[in-house]
């Protein structure tokens, strides 16, 4: 797998947890030069539980983490 696949990959996965409430995630740039991603995020909303919901710093970790177990080099993720 390329580093774009993972990177896609796991942005599909963050997009899967984040659906559940109507949320979404979208990766919108991925620069290997300058190892930085960006995705466009929604949370998406849950009446039940409106402090269960992930916020943008919670991605942006989950991310970090999901990208560089797959073996990719980031440096910042960045959501919008």
């Amino acid at each position: 797998m390329d580093d774009e696949d993972a990177v896609r990959e796991a942005v599909e996965a963050m997009h899967d947890v984040v659906a559940k409430d109507g949320g979404s995630v979208r990766l919108t740039e991925h620069d290997p030069a300058k190892e930085i991603v960006r995705v466009q995020f929604d949370s998406g909303v849950n009446d039940d539980c409106p402090g269960c919901l992930i916020t943008a710093d919670m991605l942006t970790a989950f991310l970090s983490e999901a990208i560089r177990a797959r073996g990719v080099s980031v440096q910042e993720v960045v959501v919008t």
